[in-house]
């Protein structure tokens, strides 16, 4: 079976090296290439001629709701200790962070910093015209969180992290002798997904060998096709990488990519307002006034 993660680096660098000590066995190579010890050896590989394409990605829903519930963004306190009810201006804007947490059981990694492309979920992304239900709210706090897909780290577990803008522009009245407390909150929601997907690897694999006490000289370059290294490499492994597939024909490769996406994100935002003499005199009242914005609710609590 496929290790959960294959290291493409390591295994790039392993067949260069020993392609380099299978050419030092002639007596041309014996010759004139200098005698190199792997501890002295820098094997850079050439990243620039390998490319890597994301196949379609397919969701299966797990869970939706996750630890969803309110957070308060932001929370302003008026008193009023005055004979007069007095109208102030909440006006603020705040950033919530949208996450998307995934764990791979399979993949690959190739050097620092890389990054598998992935569209997000039809339930999450796909909008019909006209449609005004809450579903298609998610979808649209969704995209706007996210946008269209999302870049995933090929780490076993990794986090996509995405800053949201909130923004109210409203009025508050502050009652006589009395304390208003005004919050911001903004409703959340989560929903698990399993993946599967493809990385299709096309091009050639360049590595560079040089002698780390003399950096400036190049020992040796060993080059093929990805599709033919990786073969080799196979081979050389009892077979055990079953889970690509090759193309002979064309020289490409893919590598399998399943795991598992949670994400997080705000879907509304709304204002509650509590009156009391102290802020923890604040009592309930059924009902809720909307306001002229769309995302917009405002609750008063006398």
């Amino acid at each position: 079976m496929l290790q959960r993660i294959i290291d493409l680096q390591e295994y790039f660098q392993d067949w260069a090296w020993r392609h380099y000590l299978n050419t030092r066995t002639s007596f041309f190579a014996k010759l004139f290439r200098p005698k190199l010890k792997y501890k002295h050896a820098d094997i850079e590989i050439l990243w620039e001629k390998f490319k890597t394409t994301t196949q379609e990605t397919k969701y299966v829903k797990q869970l939706e709701g996750l630890e969803s519930g309110t957070k308060v963004v932001i929370e302003a306190e008026y008193d009023n200790d005055t004979d007069n009810d007095q109208t102030h201006s909440f006006k603020t804007e705040q950033d919530t962070e949208s996450t998307a947490s995934i764990t791979l059981t399979k993949g690959y990694s190739k050097q620092a910093n890389t990054t598998i492309e992935m569209d997000l979920p039809d339930e999450m992304s796909r909008m019909t015209a006209g449609d005004e239900s809450p579903d298609a709210r998610k979808k649209q706090m969704a995209t706007a969180s996210f946008g269209n897909s999302i870049h995933v780290g090929t780490d076993e577990n990794s986090v996509v992290r995405k800053k949201k803008t909130w923004s109210v522009d409203t009025t508050i009245v502050s009652k006589s002798k009395k304390q208003t407390i005004a919050k911001m909150e903004v409703e959340e929601t989560s929903a698990k997904y399993k993946f599967t997907s493809a990385i299709k690897l096309k091009g050639r694999v360049v590595v560079v060998i040089r002698d780390r006490r003399n950096m400036e000289k190049v020992v040796q370059v060993v080059e093929n096709n990805v599709a033919t290294v990786l073969k080799d490499i196979n081979i050389r492994n009892g077979g055990s990488m079953n889970d690509l597939i090759f193309d002979s024909q064309n020289r490409t490769v893919e590598l399998p990519v399943h795991g598992s996406v949670v994400f997080r994100y705000g879907v509304s935002q709304k204002v509650k307002v509590s009156y009391g003499k102290d802020a923890g005199a604040a009592k309930s009242q059924a009902g809720a006034t909307r306001s002229v914005y769309p995302s917009l609710a405002v609750e008063d609590i006398p």
